[in-house]
């Protein structure tokens, strides 16, 4: 990284932070996020070690560490220097924040709190940030199951965030609404539609952890509309770029769904292998993650019909649907009685 003789200065320290914001947009590695951070300290100045905090918790965050994210982005506020720069990082520290916990399932009335108090302060005077805290309170509406309070702040905040250029937040808004639609029942054409939309903002940051979530979904609703051989292509782009990455949650959705693809054509070994890897996956995120304890017992439960299933083909036995799947909360999958294959 840096000698330990190397002079530093102002132009060298924004240089390395802005190298460690493009990381944390396309391959976060915390190792560089850490060092510059650490440089940032040496600096001494306030405002870049804050910088560097928030991009530090953020690239956390994009690999699925929400527990080290947390623990990060809470030492950043201390920090924040009280003029316009100071206030903007101030303003993408709390949606940053706000993310984390609903990852984390905290408080919903703090998360809302907070974001609401960035919209307050942002209205007429930074109109890029009020789309941001439009775009954070959709993702908590999403959260909590509110789809048409998602899809009304989704929708200004991605037309904003187009206007601006800012396509990589807009990228964000999009997929959200593209995701929102898709639980809405909307016609499989129209929220691939959406996804395009959501894919056009952000093909200039390939590979990285939201265009992996676009791959994902555009999978998913082809293996519904039974296009089985291009949702398997997209599961695979998909997980190529989590790994990529190094998101280890969003890889285990994808290799989740590869087990529910193989179900659909009646692959029934395939199908445990990819729920087996997932689950060990899933394991990685830690005892203190919500994911893990909600998504690897399911994967495992499916092992386990998985053997039910092998044992006696007739048996009608239903599987659990995958995370992301619009009716996952419905019923249980049944495969086709009579196995087909793409």
């Amino acid at each position: 990284m840096l000698r330990a003789h190397t002079a530093l200065n102002d132009q060298l320290v924004r240089a390395l932070l802005a190298f460690s914001w493009y990381r944390r947009d396309t391959k976060p590695l915390i190792i560089v996020a850490e060092r510059i951070l650490n440089v940032a300290k040496s600096y001494g100045n306030k405002r870049y070690i804050a910088e560097a905090l928030l991009c530090l918790g953020s690239s956390y965050s994009e690999i699925d560490n929400y527990t080290e994210a947390e623990r990060v982005l809470e030492e950043c506020p201390q920090l924040m220097v009280g003029d316009h720069f100071g206030q903007q990082l101030g303003f993408e520290c709390v949606l940053a924040r706000a993310g984390v916990g609903a990852h984390l399932q905290s408080d919903r009335e703090e998360r809302e709190a907070f974001i609401n108090d960035v919209l307050a302060s942002t209205k007429d005077p930074d109109i890029y940030w009020h789309a941001c805290a439009l775009d954070a309170l959709g993702w908590i509406n999403w959260q909590y199951d509110e789809y048409d309070d998602a899809l009304k702040a989704f929708t200004p905040a991605a037309d904003v965030l187009l206007q601006l250029g800012c396509n990589r937040d807009a990228a964000s808004a999009l997929f959200g609404k593209a995701f929102t639609l898709n639980r809405l029942y909307i016609p499989d054409e129209q929220v691939l539609d959406a996804v395009r939309k959501a894919w056009e903002a952000v093909k200039f940051l390939e590979p990285s952890p939201i265009y992996g979530d676009i791959l994902l979904l555009s999978g998913m609703v082809l293996l519904r509309m039974g296009r089985l051989i291009d949702a398997s292509h997209y599961f695979e782009r998909c997980l190529s770029a989590q790994q990529y990455v190094g998101a280890t949650c969003a890889a285990a959705d994808a290799l989740s769904w590869f087990g529910h693809m193989y179900l659909h054509t009646g692959a029934y070994s395939d199908a445990y292998s990819a729920f087996e890897v997932a689950a060990k996956k899933y394991a990685d995120l830690g005892d203190e993650s919500p994911d893990r304890r909600r998504y690897e017992p399911k994967c495992r439960e499916n092992m386990e019909r998985i053997k039910l299933k092998q044992e006696n083909l007739d048996l009608r036995i239903g599987f659990y649907r995958q995370r992301g799947d619009r009716d996952q909360y419905r019923d249980l999958f049944y495969p086709p009685e009579v196995p087909s294959h793409p």
